[in-house]
């Protein structure tokens, strides 16, 4: 099994050693950037030298770590793991830095790919120079480090106020104070003076066995922790307990737990993954060493509410990490706030994830994860409060409503049936439907059953999903350059406008909270630990709304999270506010305008007429921009679906693989005489580019070439890259394929026997066959002959066992 760092380059051989590099890839940091060398077929020699490379850098600074891989198994494996975008593989080289920021979501450009230029003699230096840019990199944030460490306070701000029971105005002030107080103080590796290890455990052990003589003096457990509450803040040498192996969480209240070590991370990692844990767990990191968030304010705001954790160096952060499923990881100056129970670790999208860069964002957050710390213990002890002798129970769905289901459950009893917080906000009609087997917590006194959701995974909610499919997809938010869509609660997609055709602004297209359908150009992955999926492909102008395809269910057996009777087919301009007082006037029934019309003695007011009048041309200028604004969305979406037919079109035309122009006109011979032209430009493009200005001189293209009249049928029947096609035909009219050993020319023969005779051409031409693939199951050939005058007709496209000509 393979190790790093390592003390030379590490060949990556099986699942385990790919397991082994991927952890030390997504280390937050490193002592070393680390090569991955990959090869561009199975068993190959890298392009580049790796044991030159590793021993050239060896004395400089830390040196680097260079792995190799040359099975394109494991480069699969490594995509899977680390992802695709940020993977490597084909004889590309890559480059990860020794921090974490190139795992940020868009940030995979700060690991620098290397991709195999034409020219293989400067590939070595391409892969040298962006090793040195890397290096330099890493020095100035070491420098800058290593300033901040300088520039730190050497002590912690003693002044705060250690009232936990304060107003809310002074609870505000509070916040803002000790926001600002934690800029100067929390920065370097920590504080001075903290009680060790032992000293936090004897901390814990003499707040909950004190003497006798003690005892006595304290009325209840509140006293005692609230004495151990004030003491932590009014304690300036050791506001942060570090969390010892023999420390008891659930005995420190209003503390900070310091974690330090691995080991301590380890631990800290089997408390919040325990069923048996009772309390909601708050975990903070640093940023450079530096605390973005006040630790001590967020655990003297949640005494008896929370535990609250922090991470004080990288060690402790890549130790969690490490630890900790995937999706659930604490660092770079993040929170978390990790509720009661385990059902976060099988889904961590509802795990909220907090990180400021600014001060406003900072304090906002601070605000926010104190809240929904206290509203997730008062909700957890409402429900057990009000909750009489609950009992789990099977139902099925009856009716849903909007806002309740109605169910049968076991006992045959009826039941309301309502869903949980986090479902809510999709809608009943979204989530359940009749005929639904559900689980729950049944109350016998309200009659009402609350669902235990059967969660559908992401990757399994959209594995049927798959390239040239048009899906449904909700909007998330939308600017002027990108749109970002979920086709699945958690699956955030970026779009921009350079993924649509003639659209300059992406608002013409979409608005927030709109169900569009979408078309899948290319189908990416589905990374449960990033906050957007970088390697999808997506468009709203090539979506074909006739063939939208079902979306997926939240729930097993449950409706489709999105409807085709949510989208908006036509979206009106939001008209602004009307110029007179008539504006909000508006008539129920005939009866409601005659007696708006009609005075206190019988008559009419013609001054109310006068302002019925008035508003009634207001209404027909607001019909009349109605109809216009109409117009102008319907015109704007016949304009839409023309594009969308001539991106398709483009599209269908646009891949590897050839398709017959002939039917793009109208007369068949002129198609036919379009694509002859077509591919003479095809040959003489890519002549020009494989061959150098000598070369060119000493193996010019003929004057004239030609084509059966079948030849184009072949081609577009055989599923093969026309690029290898032409490729190899350009190898043929310059006589090169004959030289190649890869082309397995000879004369074709019209059976496979070896004694079956040679196959001549309509007037005595002698026919080649060279081949277009090698080693493959139905291997793809080449067939064309040459003219007594030597001029070549290219004949088909075809299989192996096919000696048509």
């Amino acid at each position: 099994m393979v190790s790093f760092p390592a003390t030379a380059p590490v060949e990556v051989r099986s699942d385990e050693d790919v397991r082994e590099l991927s952890v030390y890839l997504m280390r937050f940091e490193r002592p070393r950037i680390v090569v991955v060398v990959t090869t561009d077929q199975d068993g190959g020699e890298p392009l580049i030298d790796p044991e030159a490379l590793f021993r050239d850098y060896a004395g400089k600074g830390e040196g680097i770590d260079v792995a190799v891989i040359r099975s394109m198994r494991n480069t699969h494996r490594l995509s899977d793991r680390i992802s695709q975008r940020l993977s490597v593989y084909q004889g590309a080289v890559r480059i990860y830095p020794k921090d974490g920021a190139w795992q940020e979501p868009g940030n995979y450009r700060l690991s620098p790919l290397c991709l195999p230029p034409r020219d293989l003699t400067r590939f070595d230096r391409s892969v040298r120079d962006a090793i040195d840019v890397e290096l330099r990199r890493a020095e100035r944030m070491q420098e800058d480090r290593d300033r901040a460490g300088r520039s730190a306070s050497p002590t912690w701000d003693s002044g705060r106020s250690a009232a936990s029971d304060a107003s809310p105005a002074a609870v505000g002030a509070s916040v803002d104070a000790d926001l600002s107080a934690s800029r100067s103080s929390q920065s370097g590796q920590g504080p001075k003076g903290r009680p060790s290890i032992r000293q936090s455990a004897q901390l814990v052990s003499s707040t909950q066995t004190s003497s006798p003589q003690t005892s006595s003096t304290q009325t209840s457990s509140t006293q005692t922790l609230s004495t151990q509450t004030s003491a932590a803040q009014t304690s300036s040498a050791s506001p942060t307990v570090p969390a010892g192996l023999d420390c008891d969480y659930d005995g420190l209240s209003g503390t900070v737990i310091a974690v330090a070590s691995d080991d301590e991370a380890e631990r800290l990692a089997a408390y919040l993954t325990s069923p048996d844990r009772t309390r909601p767990a708050v975990v903070v990191s640093r940023r450079f060493g530096k605390a973005l968030f006040n630790a001590e304010l967020i655990a003297r705001k949640l005494t008896d509410v929370a535990k609250v954790f922090e991470l004080t160096t990288p060690q402790s952060s890549w130790g969690l990490s490490g630890a900790m499923p995937p999706g659930t990881k604490v660092y770079n100056g993040s929170a978390r706030l990790y509720p009661i129970g385990i059902d976060w670790v099988d889904d961590p999208s509802e795990l909220r994830y907090y990180i400021g860069w600014s001060e406003a964002e900072l304090k906002t957050l601070t605000y926010t994860l104190i809240d929904n710390a206290v509203g997730m213990v008062a909700r957890s002890y409402s429900s057990t409060v009000t909750t009489q002798r609950p009992q789990i129970v099977q139902g099925r769905i009856g009716a849903v409503y909007d806002g309740r289901g109605i169910a049968m459950i076991d006992d045959g009893d009826m039941a309301s049936v309502v869903l949980p917080e986090a479902y809510e906000r999709y809608g009943y009609g979204h989530v359940l439907r009749k005929g639904q087997l559900i689980r729950g917590m049944y109350d016998p006194q309200s009659h009402t059953v609350v669902v235990t959701p059967d969660r559908q995974d992401a990757r399994q909610a959209l594995a049927a999903y798959d390239s040239g499919q048009t899906v449904l997809a909700r909007v998330d938010k939308v600017t002027a350059a990108q749109c970002v869509v979920e086709l699945f609660p958690g699956v955030s997609i970026r779009m921009g406008t350079e993924d649509e055709t003639g659209i300059t602004d992406m608002r013409d297209l979409a608005s927030a909270g709109m169900v569009l359908p979408i078309y899948i150009a290319v189908k990416g992955t589905v990374d449960a630990d990033g906050d957007y999926q970088h390697d999808w492909l997506l468009s709203i102008t090539d979506a074909d709304v006739d063939q939208v395809r079902p979306a997926p269910s939240l729930l097993v057996s449950g409706p489709p999270w999105l409807d085709p009777s949510d989208m908006e087919t036509r979206r009106i301009p939001d008209r602004s506010a009307g110029d007179t007082a008539m504006l909000g006037a508006q008539f129920d029934s005939v009866q409601a305008m005659a007696d708006f019309l009609t005075g206190p003695d019988g008559r009419i007011d013609v001054s109310a007429a006068d302002d019925v009048f008035q508003y009634l041309t207001q209404l027909q200028h607001e019909m009349q921009q109605l109809r216009d604004s109409e117009k102008t969305a319907s015109d704007r979406v016949e304009g839409m679906k023309a594009k969308m037919r001539q991106k398709q079109r483009e599209n269908a035309y646009n891949g590897s693989q050839y398709k017959s122009l002939v039917p793009l006109f109208a007369d068949a011979d002129e198609g036919r005489r379009f694509e002859r032209e077509q591919m003479d430009m095809m040959v003489r493009r890519a002549w020009a580019i494989r061959l150098g200005p000598a070369e060119k001189k000493d193996h010019p293209l003929p004057r004239k070439w030609g084509y059966s009249d079948w030849f184009f049928d072949t081609l577009a029947a055989t599923r093969i890259n026309v690029g290898k096609v032409v490729d190899v035909m350009v190898e043929v009219l310059i006589g090169r394929d004959i030289q190649l050993a890869g082309r397995q020319n000879h004369r074709l023969r019209t059976g496979p026997g070896g004694d079956d005779p040679y196959r001549l051409g309509p007037n005595g031409e002698t026919c080649f066959r060279d081949s277009l693939q090698v080693g493959q199951a139905a291997a793809r050939r080449l067939h064309y002959m040459r003219s007594a005058d030597n001029t070549v007709t290219f004949t088909s496209v075809r299989n192996h066992d096919d000696f048509a000509l």
